[in-house]
């Protein structure tokens, strides 16, 4: 079972692996917004990461973000996607 720590920022006994995906929201210059999904690595023994490589993005719009309305297809390919690269980090003993 997961369990969600949502707002609470404290450490965690938690190794953490180098390799992650970040989610992030990305704007276009006509002003289209995308959700944004990049491999990042984190850089040495510091906290800050590094873009690795892009994966995908998908294009959304304010309302969409405001609302979090979004399909159940789309939410579950989402999470397939964060979740195929967390399997092809550990396939590759990226963790």
């Amino acid at each position: 079972m997961l369990h969600y720590h949502l707002g609470v920022c404290k450490k965690m006994d938690i190794k953490r692996s180098k390799k992650c995906v970040l989610v992030s929201i990305g704007e276009k210059e006509d002003g289209s917004l995308y959700i944004v999904l990049d491999d990042a690595i984190q850089l040495d023994d510091s906290k800050a990461l590094k873009r690795d490589c892009f994966i995908t993005m998908k294009e959304t719009n304010d309302n969409q973000l405001d609302e979090v309305d979004f399909s159940e297809d789309e939410l579950s390919g989402l999470g397939h996607y964060i979740l195929a690269r967390i399997k092809a980090f550990k396939s590759m003993n990226e963790l």
